[in-house]
């Protein structure tokens, strides 16, 4: 969870039709062991709502997307791991490189996403 869009985003193209005029916000809201239990170690997936806003030439264009679903490989210590998100509006691929923990002998706390994906 990200606690609101906390996070960086930009687009190179048009977003509900209006160009975009700088970077935007976007944040994550969900849970990760949906359908069984996870850890990093095993990988898994998960659901929850990608939201992101963008400032354009009409104004903040918001996209809310709820039915956003990921799943992820597992974790190797020194590594970061990846996976791959989907829903109605916005579909692509993340990146995590974990800040605090190891997910071995110290749970991940925090983390840095990177991701790309294409807004529909």
């Amino acid at each position: 969870m990200t606690n609101g869009e906390t996070g960086t985003s930009s687009c190179d193209g048009p977003v509900n039709g209006s160009k975009p005029t700088g970077p935007g916000k976007s944040g994550y809201d969900g849970r990760y062991g949906t359908k069984d239990p996870d850890t990093c170690q095993s990988g898994g997936e998960g659901a929850g709502v990608f939201s992101i806003t963008i400032p354009t030439s009409t104004g903040d264009q918001h996209i809310s997307d709820k039915d956003n679903t990921f799943t992820y490989g597992g974790f190797k210590a020194g590594s970061p791991f990846s996976g791959e998100f989907k829903g109605s509006r916005m579909s692509g691929t993340f990146d995590v490189q974990p800040l605090d923990g190891d997910c071995a002998s110290k749970p991940v706390t925090k983390f840095h996403v990177k991701g790309k994906g294409t807004l529909t």
